[in-house]
């Protein structure tokens, strides 16, 4: 199975790029799980059609820490493009964050990744 993945560098220590990274992507109405000193998932449920009985409408986000190195993959993905859109509005902000406060920050493509 193919699963869109992202890699950042970032120029600050692992635990503030991580915080940064949860805050933000709380903020976008995504909910920090499992968070360890190297990584944490975030999670978005689309509650109306939860209410219904229908539960593949969850996204989900791996968040991984080696080094300098942030991997950021999708691991469910919802079938509608709303959570696809809170998440890249909570990168984007975890991202510009990191550049305001004068931490150099470069990161690849979304690319599809064999699981």
């Amino acid at each position: 199975m193919l699963r869109p993945e992202l890699e950042l560098r970032v120029g600050a220590l692992r635990e503030e790029t991580l915080g940064v990274l949860a805050r933000h992507l709380d903020i976008a109405g995504f909910k920090t799980k499992d968070a360890t000193p190297t990584g944490f998932r975030a999670v978005h449920f689309a509650w109306g059609w939860i209410l219904v009985g229908e539960t593949s409408y969850r996204t989900e986000l791996l968040v991984r820490a080696e080094g300098d190195a942030v991997t950021v993959a999708v691991g469910r993905n919802a079938r509608t493009s709303k959570p696809r859109r809170l998440a890249a509005r909570g990168l984007n902000a975890a991202l510009d964050d990191l550049r305001s406060r004068g931490v150099g920050v470069h990161w690849t493509p979304w690319a599809e990744q064999s699981r």
